[in-house]
């Protein structure tokens, strides 16, 4: 391949653009919205057991989901059997399912959550960074506030 032939490849217009989360009042998929009521508000939790700021999250997930008005589910890149152990050994009372490819939902860093309400429409998208963040959030949820980072 010549210099030239290079400098074409990546001057192509058609190079996949960045993928951008879920927006407000888009559709979120249906694969993961069949574990709830169509018509309750939620938050799923994308977490990746290959993040070391996802294994420090998981201790506060119970206290975090345990005075939210809605439902609350953790989706990990782990496989079931690591989901049940997970879930055992932090005593969670939500479900943890496992889930391979988080760009299905448009999730390319974790943690990540999304909040959706009725009619399965996203109120928002978020990456969080740290704890506090974390505990913002289910100040923010309780308000049933739409918050975004």
């Amino acid at each position: 391949m010549s210099l030239t032939d290079l400098k074409k490849l990546f001057a192509k217009e058609n190079r996949k653009a960045k993928q951008l989360p879920y927006g407000k009042d888009e559709l979120f998929p249906s694969d993961l919205i069949s574990h709830f009521p169509s018509t309750e508000n939620y938050l799923i939790g994308f977490l990746s057991l290959g993040c070391s700021f996802c294994a420090k999250l998981l201790p506060k997930l119970q206290e975090f989901v345990a005075n939210l008005d809605h439902e609350f589910i953790l989706v990990t890149d782990g496989e079931p059997e690591e989901n049940e152990e997970i879930k055992k050994f932090y005593n969670f009372s939500f479900m943890v399912i496992s889930y391979e490819n988080f760009s299905s939902f448009r999730v390319t860093k974790t943690p990540f959550f999304y909040k959706i309400g009725n009619g399965n429409k996203v109120i928002s998208g978020f990456q969080i960074d740290t704890i506090e963040e974390l505990l913002k959030l289910r100040e923010l949820s309780q308000d049933n506030l739409s918050f975004s980072k």
